[in-house]
Order: structure tokens, then sequence, then C-alpha cells
């Protein structure tokens, strides 16, 4: 039987050539120049998006023992959803930075945290943010290492919204702000948001990677309703939340996310603990959510831009004036309605 020359019958598969790359990758020999790192972490993101739980598996145990693995790798690993993937990363992973484990420590779920307990340089201050709540097989897990932990302050709760008063922004508001209004979002349930067509997500990605700031908010603006110099602001911001909101609004996937956050907001998207939490938060919005999180942005920067995102340090931008409570209304209107 003859087969198409377009469609060989020995053609290697997805998965193949992914666990070919990362061998060949890992058992470079004699100095890996700029290029081949930046060759292997294009492939990686094209390749691991069509491939098993079984190949992802595979790729982790064989990445995660080696010391210059890209981060950008290790936090594609380390976040995926299913912890056959993450696992050894976290567990294993030579070069995850102490900030990630600080913060997984202290706040993920308690798989993740029982995952990372087993981490053989964890500092004592990880142990007792382990330890916070005394969990049974944390505990059997770190031995001794938890009975001479000093025990560690629980994090303060959260402020309810009835405490808040008027002042809940998104843009402008502080960290505590923010994050109550998404986390009112996230309860939208729904499906994710539909895909982006081919021909918007190149011309995104082509414009970031240019450093095209100008065509890139243009053309968020365009999918989104958002004013383009209110996009253009949100690379500055230097907690990442609102863009993140608005690459799951226009229907990008998770790869396509991080190579423009990278680009567009490096103060955000080349640091790996926060890039951990964006991704969770982007997995975790609804249609419902996002387009709920875009309606707030754009009724608190309507009609003139009232409030400067916040941003990275060395940055200057015009002082947030304080939010009126009939506009908190309507903000808090939205997330609920």
């Amino acid at each position: 039987m003859s087969h198409s020359p377009d469609f060989p019958s020995n053609a290697p598969s997805g998965a193949t050539l992914l666990v070919a790359l990362v061998e060949g990758y890992v058992g470079m020999s004699g100095g890996r120049r700029a290029e081949d790192t930046r060759q292997f972490i294009e492939l990686f993101g094209q390749l691991i998006e069509d491939v098993d739980v079984f190949t992802r598996a595979v790729v982790a145990q064989k990445l995660a023992p080696h010391p210059d693995v890209p981060l950008s790798v290790l936090i594609r690993l380390a976040s995926d959803e299913d912890f056959a993937v993450a696992e050894p990363v976290l567990a294993d992973a030579a070069q995850l930075p102490g900030g990630l484990v600080d913060i997984l420590s202290a706040g993920a779920d308690v798989m993740i945290r029982r995952i990372l307990a087993r981490r053989k340089d964890l500092t004592d201050a990880q142990v007792s943010l382990l330890t916070i709540d005394q969990d049974p097989e944390i505990l059997a897990i770190l031995g001794p290492r938890a009975a001479t932990a000093l025990p560690a302050e629980a994090p303060a709760p959260s402020p309810a919204p009835a405490e808040v008063g008027h002042d809940l922004r998104f843009l402008a508001g502080d960290r505590s702000m923010r994050g109550l209004l998404l986390n009112e979002a996230i309860q939208l349930t729904g499906p994710a948001p539909s895909q982006i067509s081919s021909e918007r997500l190149t011309t995104l990605v082509r414009a970031a990677t240019l450093r095209r700031l100008d065509l890139l908010a243009a053309t968020f603006a365009e999918l989104s309703g958002l004013r383009a110099d209110l996009v253009e602001a949100l690379f500055e911001d230097d907690g990442g939340e609102p863009l993140i909101v608005l690459c799951r609004h226009v229907g990008l996937g998770e790869e396509a996310m991080a190579q423009i956050m990278a680009r567009a907001a490096p103060q955000v998207g080349e640091v790996v603990d926060q890039m951990f939490r964006l991704r969770a938060l982007f997995r975790s919005l609804s249609a419902d959510a996002a387009a709920t999180m875009i309606a707030v942005m754009q009724e608190e920067w309507a009609p003139v831009p009232r409030h400067a995102p916040q941003v990275a340090p060395g940055r200057v931008v015009a002082d947030a004036e304080p939010q009126q409570a009939n506009r908190v209304q309507t903000a808090l209107h939205a997330i609920k309605a």
C-alpha cells in the first residue's frame, strides 16, 4: 500500500519529537549557546501543548534533576494541571526558586504542599510554613524536622467586603482589593472563552516578539473593547492580573499568554513565582468571569482614565485619584450580577 508523501507512515509523533528534544538538550555536552536554549524553549512550547499526560510526565522526570533547565520550561511543567507532571519538578527540580517555594509552602493546595515537603533543600522557614496546619502526611514526610520547626505565623485573614468600605478598586486598588474582586469573579463558573483565530493570534505574538506594544495594544483593544491607552498601561502593571484577564477574555491559550506576558510585561512575565500564580488564575477564569472583569475595567477607566494601574518600581505614572462611592457600587454590581 502506498502512502501520500505529505503523510509518511514513519513520521515521528509529537510525543516522540518532544522526548527526543528533551534528551538532546539534557545530553548536550560542551556548554550550550544562548541560541540553543532559545530554540529549545520555542520548540518545547510548541510540542508540549499536544502531547498526553504520560509524555509530559516523562519529560518532567528527565528535566527536573538538571540545574540549567530554563525557568519558563520549569514553570510550564510545575504548573501542569496533572500532578504526575508537576510532582517531579516541585519535589526535585534542582533550581526551583526559593521565592516560589516560599509562596507555595504558605498558601498552595495541600497536595502541592505535600509534594514540596519532600524537597531536600527546604529552609527552616519553609518547613515552618509547611507545618502550620499540622497536616499528618506533611508531618510524617518531614519527620524530625517538623518537630524542631519554629511555629510560623498564620497569614492575616483578608478583610471581608463589608469591612473594606467604598474603596474596592481593581486597576488602582491595593493587592487585597484586587484580590477581593477576582475572588468574586472566579465564582462565575462556565466554559473557557472561545479560542482566538490563528490570524489574530499570529498578530499578537508577532507584535509582542517585536516589542511593537502599540500594535499589540491596538489589537487587544479591537478584540476586547477596551481603550488602547488602557491596554498599554496594563503592560506596566506590577501585578499582572488585569493583563491575564485580558489574555483569557480574548481566547489566548496558556502558552501564548505566557509568551506575550514575557515580552510585553517582563516585570511579571519573567518572574517565576509570579507566573506560577498567574497561570493558576488564568485557568480559573471562565468566559463569564473574564468578561465580567473586562466590564469592570471599562467602567473604572471610562470616560477618561481615572486611575493608574500598579506599576513596576521606577516607572512613572500619574497618581491614582480616589474612586467615588457610586463607581464602586457599579463595579460591585457588575461582579455580582
